[in-house]
């Protein structure tokens, strides 16, 4: 039996594509108002198998915390871009559960044109 390898599937190209484009274009859209932003998310959570077992022993309650902090600047032509995301867990019984999770980005957009604003 013979296997023949061709290019990928067009929906992966596609994939591939808007996951390396997409930050361009989000940067663009949200850059348009230069400024400070920050949201904040929080949820009370009951899950009866914290340790994903068969036997169901385990349940606990956890509180989640979702900071989100974003800085926005245009400077002529040039769009900046710094944000910072975390997302903080604790368990109120099950302690060795609890997890903070932190994510920073920064994008610049420069426009190299011989024109500037």
């Amino acid at each position: 039996m013979s296997q023949t390898v061709g290019t990928p599937p067009i929906p992966i190209t596609i994939v591939v594509f808007l996951m390396a484009t997409l930050p361009t274009l989000v940067l663009a859209d949200d850059a348009m108002t230069p400024g400070f932003l920050f949201n904040a998310e929080t949820q009370l959570l009951y899950d009866d198998n914290v340790y994903r077992t068969t036997n169901n022993q385990d349940s606990d309650t956890v509180f989640i915390v979702k900071p989100k902090l974003a800085w926005h600047a245009v400077h002529g032509a040039h769009l900046f871009d710094l944000s910072y995301a975390g997302d903080y867990g604790h368990y109120f019984d099950q302690n060795a559960l609890a997890y903070p999770n932190h994510k920073s980005t920064a994008h610049a957009l420069l426009d190299p044109s011989a024109r500037l604003n």
